[in-house]
């Protein structure tokens, strides 16, 4: 969790995936070649599914004398995720919050 900012940032640096109808011109290879796609995923895959299940956002707040819910670290991460990831993530049918 105390690293998913630069891994946000990591990941939008990689070059996107194209199938080469947007431009006829070879795409630049990246060092990653198709680990780029699976680092991608990967992301995605904690923002989605590991991070909402590790701080307990699918159940309410058990101690209202708690400073920090796991609902509000996760709104606080969500709040700096790009715009599409955020909404990709969202839509996805294994989100589960609330």
């Amino acid at each position: 969790m105390d690293t998913i900012g630069t891994w946000l940032n990591f990941v939008g640096t990689l070059p996107s995936p194209s199938d080469g109808s947007a431009t006829p011109e070879m795409p630049s290879p990246s060092v990653f070649g198709l680990y780029a796609q699976r680092l991608r995923d990967e992301v995605f895959h904690f923002l989605v599914i590991t991070l909402p299940k590790d701080l307990e956002a699918r159940h309410p707040q058990q101690d209202p004398s708690s400073d920090h819910s796991g609902r509000d670290v996760l709104l606080q991460i969500y709040s700096r995720v790009p715009f599409e990831m955020f909404k990709s993530a969202v839509e996805s049918p294994t989100f589960v919050f609330g």
